[in-house]
């Protein structure tokens, strides 16, 4: 019995860390402003090949649709927004970290983007130069406080970025978080043609989505034909962070629930039908006594589920323990953010597929059971 529930217990923990991982590695971040109302996104519906947003689908021609759609009259604001993970260097500390760098277009009056107020941009935006992208490169930054933080630098100091030409520097540190799990993630704001000089995104001026502040509800239907194959969703419609299936975590998921079902379920099976084998006697004492074959069967799968849902409930906990661990190792070794997501579902999926583990097991101890003679047994 022991055995048994060391073994479902393992199955169910690594079971629970890869999915963990595998909703991690689905989060995907959909940049939330205060006043936007409508985002347009690549369309979600397939299954992407990656899992990073930065990495997957996205819209070309930025700048012209922003500046075309801006001349609306019923838009208030309207701005691309790139999303790509950039390495940056304190010239002051000396800290290194990857940073979650947003591209955003400046704001002529306040307008908050992630918690920042991307007005503090210079509102000229030379660096884009009319398309060119060989103006003056102003460097301009706000760092979010997980950022400011792990690279350890204040209003006024400098970036690095390993590009000679092209350093930061910082204008502010927002007040507001960017949460993923149990972590914050290090952001940075910057000027939208800078990001995509810095990360190879100029040619087909490239964006993740275009955020659209308004108060007019007819805005809708001119932003749904803007780019095929996209979305426009509402501010109710999206989060801060949002999961989006990919195949990777896809394929992640739906091993780790295959293994564990298979090795669970052949472990349980094996051990529960060698104890059971050990014990013929008590089976034929039962059969002798007035048990029919079937209330012996509801015996011995009450057994095997029992013990295969204690199992899972050990090995649930000690999954989500691991998860916490994997986390906070991770964070303390090299600074990455949570890259598990714990949730309640974990419970659940760690819990149930445990019992389907021990239906699963059921098939060989009901079999010894079926072969046992009560005359044999009895007269040994």
């Amino acid at each position: 019995m022991v055995v048994s529930l060391c073994g479902i217990a393992a199955a169910i923990a690594v079971l629970v860390v890869v999915t963990a991982l595998a909703l991690g590695l689905s989060s995907t971040a959909t940049v939330e402003g205060d006043n936007v109302d409508y985002w347009i996104v690549p369309e979600t519906g397939d299954v992407a090949s990656t899992p990073l947003p930065s990495e997957g689908p996205r819209l070309g021609s930025t700048h012209d649709i922003a500046f075309e759609l801006q001349r609306n009259d019923r838009i208030a604001y309207i701005t691309p927004v790139a999303i790509e993970p950039i390495q940056l260097t304190s010239a002051t500390s000396g800290n290194e970290t990857y940073v979650l760098a947003l591209g955003v277009l400046p704001a002529d009056q306040q307008q908050s983007v992630v918690g920042a107020d991307v007005s503090q941009l210079n509102a000229t935006y030379p660096h884009y130069a009319n398309g060119s992208y060989n103006g003056v490169w102003t460097g301009e930054l706000l760092a979010s406080p997980a950022a400011a933080a792990q690279l350890d630098v204040d209003a006024g100091e400098t970036l690095r970025t390993g590009q000679a030409n092209q350093s930061f520097t910082v204008q502010d540190v927002t007040d507001s978080e960017v949460t993923v799990g149990v972590s914050q993630v290090p952001v940075v704001i910057t000027h939208l043609a800078e990001l995509q000089t810095l990360a190879g995104l100029a040619d087909g001026d490239l964006a993740d989505q275009i955020l659209v502040a308004t108060n007019d509800d007819t805005v809708r239907e001119t932003l749904t034909g803007v780019y095929p194959n996209t979305e426009v969703v509402t501010r109710a419609g999206l989060g801060q962070i949002d999961p989006t299936p990919t195949s990777l975590p896809f394929a992640m998921a739906l091993t780790a629930g295959i293994t564990s079902l298979g090795i669970g379920a052949l472990f349980v099976a094996t051990m529960m039908g060698l104890e059971l084998n050990a014990s013929r006697q008590r089976l034929a004492v039962l059969s002798a006594i007035g048990f029919s074959r079937l209330s012996i069967s509801l015996v011995l799968v009450a057994e095997t589920v029992t013990v295969a849902v204690l199992g899972g409930v050990i090995g649930t906990g000690l999954g989500l323990g691991c998860v916490v661990g994997l986390n906070a190792g991770l964070a303390e070794m090299i600074g990455l953010p949570a890259v598990a997501v714990l949730d309640s579902v974990l419970v659940v999926y760690g819990i149930v597929t445990a019992a389907v583990v021990g239906l699963l097991a059921t098939g060989y101890p009901l079999y010894i059971a079926r072969r046992t003679t009560v005359l044999e047994e009895l007269t040994q």
